[in-house]
């Protein structure tokens, strides 16, 4: 008796990894969520102190991790028009 493609161990290692990789993406823009009012600080005359310069940099290390997603979902979205 031949697996299913449903059960096969293939698409079980593709679906963990869509999954693994899903939850990365929501954990790094959980991260990024306060970053375009501190990074406009700046811009509006403020200066950061070094806990916001903190903040700024793990926020901007987020958008790093997640910017090859991003790139993708605009690709795919820009060929569907």
């Amino acid at each position: 008796m031949t697996a299913s493609p449903l059960r096969s161990p293939a698409l079980a290692k593709i679906i963990n990894a869509q999954k693994r990789e899903r939850i990365k993406v929501l954990q790094a823009l959980g991260h990024i969520r306060g970053f375009l009012p501190l990074l406009m600080m700046r811009r509006n005359g403020l200066a950061w102190t070094p806990v916001e310069r903190a903040a700024l940099l793990l926020q901007l290390r987020s958008v790093i991790h997640v910017s090859p997603y991003l790139v993708v979902l605009l690709l795919a979205i820009t060929l569907k028009c």
